[in-house]
């Protein structure tokens, strides 16, 4: 590995030339490393568990709430990325969905690129199966279909980033305007100096670094980062400070977040080389709050944002104002997540109170117009017994297509001792284990019924995130349990 820069007022975020992948042979290694080998990342698991129906050969029944009865049968496929014994922290789609990004508690970034599509207009006309079509014909269209799904799900390794510690890795972003544009927000703790890096994926080179914490004294740490959305004029990145905590014990002081916003600009004349940076445009006043989550609705010029005190702000940044349009109470605890829906007047959001709401965006009433409660959980820890707390196990959600969305959902299951005991004493000494699932349920459902929605993952430590990509339908998990699922 190399250094990709050698100035020395930032952290060195180095990258890696090698195209090998992570070794799945040294899994049950306890040694925390990230050894490479050239054999393929991806490797077959045991069939993906699913609580309320199995699948069979022609799929599983997926209701896409048309309205007209009709059901989409697909088989759900899944691969698996496996970092021996390295938890991975987050997980991203760039904006075609040809390219996968996630990171890991190690301070490693790995790229992986999806072969591309194979003319996706006759793969949807494919699928749409006349009904004249004999039976010999359809069975031969589902297997071209399985061919290319497998296909799909069969991404090489592009390119890999290093972190150097004490560094960590906050979040990964991509450009919705350019695909081979990475923003990685990166933190220290000790030294305070959060920052962005921004990197072309191509060219495997830095393009340009953000000192947010340099700049920004009294926001020097950075909660989240959020990137304009497709329809924006140029490329821009959302960066979310929190005021630093004074060195008091004392509760007085209440958290504030403010929102900073960085445009792109190219320096030089045509006739000499191009060099790109990333200016400060605007910024918004202090919000009385800890900002947890930010969301664009479907054009860029309205800003929602939920916060630790479970109220959602909606800001006009049409012209970079920040004006405050509307307000409400939410939620009961911090807002986790908040996703605009496909319709592009709603959005939904998810709680800490383990809720789910459906909300309006053209209403001055702010009614919710649905409500999922969500499974609480009362404690969990690993298949090994490392500990995890509720507070620990905490929700995520995405939107995927179709009127569906996804959320992270922990399931107790018991492990029964194997002795000749009672079924007292069975019982009194069976283990208490977890498994972690993401749960796929159905926005235009009427009623809040679990028997159509799918159960996927089984993740044998918590979720850290998912992401789903709406144009290909993948849908990718990770997990502290070291394992990165693509499902499709």
């Amino acid at each position: 590995k190399e250094e990709a820069n050698n100035t020395p007022q930032q952290p060195q975020l180095m990258q890696s030339e090698a195209s090998e992948t992570p070794n799945v042979m040294n899994a049950a290694s306890p040694k925390r490393s990230l050894s490479m080998s050239s054999n393929s990342a991806f490797h077959a698991l045991p069939p993906l568990l699913q609580d309320f129906q199995p699948p069979t050969a022609d799929g599983i029944d997926i209701d896409t709430g048309d309205g007209n009865g009709i059901k989409q049968q697909n088989k759900i496929a899944m691969k698996t990325i496996f970092v021996p014994g390295v938890p991975i922290n987050s997980v991203k789609f760039n904006q075609s969905g040809q390219r996968v990004a996630y990171s890991t508690d190690a301070g490693v970034i790995q790229i992986y690129q999806f072969p591309p599509s194979m003319q996706q207009q006759q793969q949807q006309a494919s699928m749409a199966v006349d009904d004249t079509k004999d039976v010999e014909e359809q069975d031969a269209a589902q297997q071209d279909k399985e061919k290319e799904k497998e296909k799909k799900l069969s991404p090489k390794l592009l390119h890999t980033f290093c972190v150097s510690p004490p560094n960590e890795i906050l979040q990964l972003c991509w450009d919705s305007l350019d695909d081979n544009r990475l923003f990685i927000a990166i933190g220290n703790r000790h030294q305070h100096d959060d920052h962005v890096q921004i990197w072309n994926v191509d060219e495997k080179q830095r393009e340009c670094v953000i000192p947010f914490g340099v700049s920004h004294v009294d926001y020097a740490h950075i909660e989240c980062i959020k990137c304009s959305p497709s329809s924006a004029k140029r490329s821009g990145v959302l960066v979310c400070g929190i005021r630093k905590s004074p060195n008091t014990s004392s509760s007085a002081s209440s958290p504030s977040s403010m929102l900073f916003v960085y445009n792109k600009r190219v320096r030089g004349s045509s006739g000499s080389s191009h060099e790109v940076e990333w200016t400060l445009n605007a910024k918004s006043n202090a919000i009385s709050t800890r900002v947890s989550c930010m969301e664009y609705n479907h054009n860029g010029n309205i800003l929602m944002v939920g916060g630790d005190d479970g109220v959602i702000r909606m800001f006009d940044v049409q012209n970079l104002s920040f004006a405050l349009l509307t307000q409400w109470d939410a939620h009961y605890a911090r807002i986790q997540n908040i996703r605009l829906c496909e319709d592009a007047n709603s959005i939904l959001s998810l709680g800490a109170d383990f809720m789910v709401k459906h909300w309006p965006l053209h209403t001055d009433d702010h009614s919710c117009k649905k409500v999922w409660k969500l499974l609480r959980t009362s404690g969990g820890g690993g298949a090994d017994g490392d500990g995890e707390t509720e507070a620990q196990i905490v929700p995520l959600l995405c939107v995927g297509p179709k009127n569906l969305f996804a959320v992270t959902q922990p399931k107790r299951i018991r492990a029964q001792n194997n002795n000749n005991n009672s079924d007292q004493q069975n019982e009194e000494n069976s283990d208490t284990q977890w498994l972690y699932n993401v749960v796929i349920k159905n926005i235009e459902r009427e009623h809040e019924q679990n028997e159509h929605d799918i159960v996927i993952g089984a993740h044998s430590k918590i979720i850290t995130a998912i992401d789903w990509h709406k144009d290909s339908g993948m849908l990718a998990t990770c997990s502290t349990d070291g394992t990165l699922r693509i499902f499709a």
